[in-house]
């Protein structure tokens, strides 16, 4: 008579210990993208920091700094202009509400594939001038983009 309690006690067990299982698996997952996202921007920042203490005059391509693979476009902007060059509408909506703002975020990057429910994301980038407003597509896993050491502060432009 106990033999069946037993094997329905096992069975819900065995279920619980697998459904909360699979729910910390994907907590793991979003924890690990956003690990990378930080990760990445340290890196970046890294780059900035060690191309600002340069000469005047350095520059470095960053094709070797590593994107996360869900980042499908990146943009610096610091004003309004070149919007339609954005493909992502989430991204345009976000850059055109950002730029108006002082000491606002300055570099702009769209991940549909977010688990962590951010699609779109800002970060505010010290001592990095923009000259010209540009948009990065991702799809290749490469970072084309060239800095450059400049009195005070390192520009940013896209590779040619």
């Amino acid at each position: 008579m106990g033999q069946p309690l037993v094997f329905i006690f096992y069975l819900v067990a065995a279920s619980l210990i697998l459904v909360f299982g699979i729910k910390a698996f994907a907590y793991l997952k979003c924890y690990d993208d956003e690990v990378e996202y930080y990760d990445f921007i340290r890196r970046f920042e890294n780059k900035i920091n060690t191309i600002n203490n340069d000469a005047v005059g350095s520059k470095m391509s960053l094709k070797d700094l590593h994107v996360p693979n869900r980042f499908q476009e990146m943009c610096f902007f610091y004003n309004s202009e070149g919007l339609d060059q954005i493909q992502s509408e989430k991204l345009r909506l976000l850059i055109q509400a950002s730029v108006t703002q002082v000491d606002g975020p300055n570099m702009f990057i769209y991940s549909p594939e977010s688990c962590s429910g951010f699609e779109v994301m800002a970060e505010k980038i010290d001592d990095l001038n923009i000259g010209e407003n540009f948009c990065e597509q991702l799809s290749d896993g490469m970072f084309n983009v060239v800095i450059e050491s400049i009195p005070g502060e390192v520009n940013i432009s896209k590779s040619i």
